[in-house]
């Protein structure tokens, strides 16, 4: 095989696995966010209901 096809499978490897770090570190974020959004809304729920009331 050519050095320049080998260069070009290399950089196509690396290429790809940036985009999975980059996938992975999304996906944690999000994560993180997910997690904050549902103890805000836990926290939300929480007020509405001694508001109305509501034993909690």
């Amino acid at each position: 095989m050519s050095a320049y096809y080998e260069y070009v499978i290399k950089a196509q490897e690396r290429s790809r696995q940036q985009s999975l770090d980059r996938m992975y570190a999304l996906a944690r974020r999000l994560e993180e966010i997910m997690d904050d959004l549902h103890e805000r809304a836990e926290v939300m729920r929480r007020e509405l209901a001694i508001k109305r009331g509501v034993e909690w």
